[in-house]
Protein backbone atom coordinates (compact mmCIF):
# COMPACT_ATOMS: atom_id res chain seq x y z
CA UNK A 1 0.00 0.00 0.00
CA UNK A 2 2.66 2.52 0.27
CA UNK A 3 3.61 2.67 -3.78
CA UNK A 4 2.14 5.41 -5.27
CA UNK A 5 -0.09 3.55 -7.43
CA UNK A 6 -2.15 1.94 -4.45
CA UNK A 7 -2.35 5.54 -2.87
CA UNK A 8 -6.24 5.85 -3.46
CA UNK A 9 -7.13 2.22 -2.31
CA UNK A 10 -4.53 3.16 1.26
CA UNK A 11 -6.33 6.17 1.38
CA UNK A 12 -9.85 4.43 1.15
CA UNK A 13 -8.49 1.77 3.44
CA UNK A 14 -7.30 4.10 6.20
CA UNK A 15 -10.65 6.59 6.04
CA UNK A 16 -12.80 3.38 6.70
CA UNK A 17 -10.67 1.82 9.85
CA UNK A 18 -10.92 5.83 11.20
CA UNK A 19 -14.64 5.47 10.27
CA UNK A 20 -15.15 1.95 11.82
CA UNK A 21 -13.02 3.01 14.97
CA UNK A 22 -15.05 6.30 15.65
CA UNK A 23 -18.71 4.00 14.71
CA UNK A 24 -17.15 1.54 17.15
CA UNK A 25 -17.32 4.11 19.84
CA UNK A 26 -20.78 5.30 19.04
CA UNK A 27 -20.00 8.11 17.02
CA UNK A 28 -23.46 9.45 15.37
CA UNK A 29 -22.31 12.44 14.13
CA UNK A 30 -23.39 13.60 10.35
CA UNK A 31 -22.51 18.01 10.60
CA UNK A 32 -19.05 18.78 10.07
CA UNK A 33 -17.69 16.94 13.23
CA UNK A 34 -18.13 13.69 11.31
CA UNK A 35 -15.48 15.03 8.94
CA UNK A 36 -13.15 16.33 11.07
CA UNK A 37 -13.23 13.78 13.63
CA UNK A 38 -12.29 11.04 10.88
CA UNK A 39 -9.84 13.40 9.16
CA UNK A 40 -7.97 13.86 12.74
CA UNK A 41 -7.72 10.09 13.35
CA UNK A 42 -6.90 9.82 9.76
CA UNK A 43 -3.81 11.74 10.33
CA UNK A 44 -3.08 9.97 13.59
CA UNK A 45 -3.11 6.96 12.48
CA UNK A 46 -0.96 7.10 9.10
CA UNK A 47 1.80 9.17 11.01
CA UNK A 48 1.68 6.41 13.69
CA UNK A 49 1.60 3.57 11.30
CA UNK A 50 4.76 5.33 9.60
CA UNK A 51 6.47 5.38 12.76
CA UNK A 52 5.49 1.67 13.48
CA UNK A 53 6.90 0.68 10.55
CA UNK A 54 10.11 2.04 10.96
CA UNK A 55 10.24 0.87 14.70
CA UNK A 56 13.09 -1.14 16.33
CA UNK A 57 12.72 -0.12 19.41
CA UNK A 58 12.38 -3.03 22.34
CA UNK A 59 8.49 -3.38 22.39
CA UNK A 60 7.81 -0.76 20.03
CA UNK A 61 8.65 1.66 22.56
CA UNK A 62 8.96 4.81 20.50
CA UNK A 63 5.48 4.12 19.07
CA UNK A 64 3.68 4.02 21.44
CA UNK A 65 5.67 7.41 22.73
CA UNK A 66 4.67 9.03 19.43
CA UNK A 67 1.38 7.76 19.68
CA UNK A 68 1.13 9.37 23.14
CA UNK A 69 2.14 12.32 21.85
CA UNK A 70 -0.25 12.56 18.96
CA UNK A 71 -2.76 12.05 21.35
CA UNK A 72 -1.74 14.79 23.44
CA UNK A 73 -1.22 17.55 20.56
CA UNK A 74 -4.84 16.93 19.48
CA UNK A 75 -5.77 17.16 23.50
CA UNK A 76 -4.26 20.37 22.59
CA UNK A 77 -5.93 21.22 19.84
CA UNK A 78 -9.74 20.40 20.81
CA UNK A 79 -8.68 22.56 24.20
CA UNK A 80 -7.63 25.75 21.67
CA UNK A 81 -10.67 25.42 20.14
CA UNK A 82 -12.50 25.17 23.46
CA UNK A 83 -11.44 28.42 24.65
CA UNK A 84 -12.22 30.40 21.05
CA UNK A 85 -15.90 28.90 20.97
CA UNK A 86 -16.82 31.64 23.01
CA UNK A 87 -15.85 34.27 20.68
CA UNK A 88 -17.70 32.56 17.66
CA UNK A 89 -20.97 33.84 19.58
CA UNK A 90 -19.42 37.49 19.46
CA UNK A 91 -18.82 37.24 15.77
CA UNK A 92 -22.33 36.14 14.94
CA UNK A 93 -23.56 39.17 17.36
CA UNK A 94 -21.80 41.69 14.88
CA UNK A 95 -22.45 39.79 12.25
CA UNK A 96 -26.21 40.43 13.22
CA UNK A 97 -25.41 44.23 14.25
CA UNK A 98 -24.29 44.83 10.88
CA UNK A 99 -26.55 43.05 8.77
CA UNK A 100 -29.19 45.10 11.04
CA UNK A 101 -27.57 48.36 10.59
CA UNK A 102 -27.63 47.33 6.50
CA UNK A 103 -30.96 46.31 5.96
CA UNK A 104 -33.07 47.86 9.07
CA UNK A 105 -35.35 45.26 11.35
CA UNK A 106 -35.44 45.29 14.93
Amino acid sequence: LTRPDRAPEAARLLWRTADRIWRALGDTSTDENFYSKRAILVGVLATTYARWFTDTSDGHEDTWSFLNDRIENVMQFEKAKARLKPLAGIGETLAGLAARARYGGG
